[in-house]
């Protein structure tokens, strides 16, 4: 036999070669994944703290209210009417704890009435919500597909934008919406505002691109959170004026 290879060997060490190139391939590939995958999670992290800093003072205001009232009550003796002034601040601080809580739940469904009512209780709080009247048109019983904080974050982050696009309008209403078909929950927030730019449709869940001055990345982390478990967030134009943006997920 010649001492050199074979075309039997250089085929076999072709394929060697060529394999463990694809497997270094793959594994970039599965590195990059997770590093979006984490870099994902910090940007809904940090856009939940961010939610969390607009609502601040609205909710200083809210919890003030309860405790004036408790002081009152306690003085004239009437202890009842304390106990509610604190369950009320005891539910605004539960809310507030599981919102800002990281995900963690095992189950992936979500009760869209109730993570609706959370996200427009604490919708309330912000500044921009002044003013602002919040219609909800939810069934009982409707689930959809995902943790409860992560729906709570996207229709929060979806609300507080119709709150910020409403300012200047002559009617300041947000109307929230869901309904369930073919195998996915579709939610609907609608606003009264001047509806979005047309350049601006292609760009905007694009992270970081904001026209508020904001981070730019509630759209974002919600479009990735939708995305995330198969679903979809679209924005559009309403036929009667105003931004109209639709999440679609999939049922538990």
């Amino acid at each position: 036999e010649g001492a050199g290879w074979s075309g039997a060997n250089l085929a076999g060490a072709a394929a060697v070669v060529a394999l463990a190139a694809a497997a270094v391939l793959l594994s970039e590939r599965q590195l990059r994944a997770q590093e979006r995958a984490a870099l994902q999670h910090r940007f809904a992290r940090d856009e939940r703290l961010r939610s969390l800093g607009l609502l601040a003072a609205g909710i200083a205001h809210e919890i003030n209210n309860p405790l004036e009232g408790i002081a009152n009550w306690l003085r004239l003796g009437n202890t009842e009417k304390a106990k509610e002034g604190f369950e009320r601040i005891r539910s605004i601080v539960r809310d507030l704890l599981n919102f800002a809580r990281p995900e963690g739940e095992a189950a992936a469904s979500a009760d869209v009435r109730a993570c609706v009512e959370r996200a427009c209780e604490l919708a309330r709080f912000a500044a921009a919500s002044r003013d602002v009247a919040y219609a909800c048109d939810v069934p009982e019983g409707l689930r959809a597909g995902l943790a409860p904080r992560a729906l709570e974050q996207v229709v929060l982050n979806l609300l507080l934008n119709a709150a910020a696009a409403v300012q200047s309008a002559p009617e300041r209403r947000v109307t929230v919406t869901a309904r369930a078909a073919a195998h996915v929950v579709s939610l609907q927030v609608a606003d009264t505002g001047p509806g979005i730019a047309p350049d601006d449709l292609p760009r905007l869940f694009d992270p970081f691109f904001s026209r508020s001055g904001g981070t730019g990345l509630g759209l974002s982390v919600s479009y990735g959170i939708a995305t995330a478990v198969g679903g979809t967030l679209a924005a559009e134009n309403g036929p009667g004026g105003g931004a109209r943006f639709t999440l679609e997920v999939p049922v538990p």
